[in-house]
């Protein structure tokens, strides 16, 4: 059978297991998607020049799913993956450059989200460390690095009670990022509820996939690590409670609208005295996720069909002369609500 277009993976070396084994969750997209005559070649991003070179022998009928960030150019700066596609004129899924850019510095999305007129913590800029010198009220605060994302960086030492805490910590970390960002910790209100929500589509009329996060580990200061994600120790649930479930999905479409990301992204949302709070986005959430899934299995996606619902949704934004043909093939295998979701915000 003839495919009907080719769709190429590009894996960022961060992301491979044991510096060379592609993880399992990239081959299961690739198996899952091969069913639908989509032709999956998986890219090993090592260099901008190497990319480059592979992406000289795509044709027309190939579209490129972007799942590393930065890569390293020929004078050793690193690079935003992203931006080479598009200085090739090239269709792939996602958010622009310029917006992944603005999504993984937590500064300037907070600002953007501020400008916006979407609630989110309070803050500080450390950039040295004399840049806590006047912080004396305020406490308790959590301090995250500027330009990580998936909670690196990020542990129980990273919640300050006082001002020595808060030099101490600041400290150990700063030669290590860089730049901080010091934020309001929400962390010991009593009635905290935390939330992530999946976005599929474009934000003018998305799919919105809300789910609550459940922390299993007992740490004496709330924070979820980057190890407790890897290790199931927080975990996505559905939201029992109709009206709350709207009104998650509600502030996070606003959230996503400000930001400007398009085909897929994830939010993570806190809830405190009646209020939300937007804390991040993630423009580049892993897929399949256990988190991600969770969003989508309650929206009525099964398995990782959810994935085929991205790649519409892109192909139909650059107007892909192959979208109708896989539509097509979409109807004969996808559920009747999925395909019910895709036309409505196709």
């Amino acid at each position: 059978m003839e495919n009907i277009l080719s769709l190429y993976v590009l894996i960022g070396v961060a992301s491979l297991v044991n510096g060379n084994i592609i993880p399992e969750r990239f081959i299961q997209l690739k198996s899952y998607l091969e069913q639908f005559s989509i032709l999956v070649k998986l890219i090993i991003v090592r260099s901008a020049e190497e990319l480059k070179h592979d992406l000289n022998k795509i044709d027309d009928r190939t579209i490129i799913f972007c799942t590393a960030y930065n890569t390293i150019e020929k004078d050793g700066n690193s690079r935003i993956v992203h931006s080479i596609l598009e200085e090739a004129e090239l269709e792939y899924i996602g958010s622009d450059s310029h917006t992944l850019k603005m999504v993984m510095s937590k500064i300037k999305l907070k600002k953007r989200w501020c400008e916006g007129g979407i609630r989110t913590p309070d803050f500080h800029v450390i950039n040295d460390l004399k840049d806590i010198d006047g912080i004396t009220r305020g406490y308790p605060y959590i301090l995250k690095p500027a330009l990580e994302g998936n909670s690196r960086g990020i542990d129980e030492k990273s919640i300050v009670i006082n001002h020595l805490e808060l030099e101490i910590v600041v400290s150990d970390r700063l030669p290590i990022y860089k730049t901080l960002i010091l934020e309001q910790y929400l962390g010991f209100k009593t009635d905290l509820r935390e939330f992530t929500v999946g976005l599929i589509g474009n934000v003018e009329n998305p799919i919105i996939m809300p789910s609550e996060i459940k922390l299993i580990s007992n740490h004496a200061r709330r924070v979820i690590t980057t190890f407790d994600k890897e290790n199931q120790n927080a975990i996505a649930i559905p939201i029992q409670c109709e009206k709350l479930k709207v009104e998650v999905s509600e502030f996070a479409s606003k959230a996503f609208k400000v930001s400007g990301v398009r085909d897929y992204a994830r939010c993570d949302i806190l809830h405190v005295d009646g209020d939300f709070y937007a804390i991040e986005i993630n423009g580049q959430p892993m897929i399949p996720d256990n988190w991600f899934d969770r969003g989508a299995s309650d929206e009525g996606f099964t398995d990782s069909n959810y994935i085929f619902a991205i790649l519409l949704s892109s192909m139909r934004r650059n107007h892909n002369a192959r979208y109708d043909v896989l539509f097509q093939k979409a109807c004969q295998v996808l559920p009747v609500k999925v395909m019910e979701k895709i036309t409505g915000f196709l």
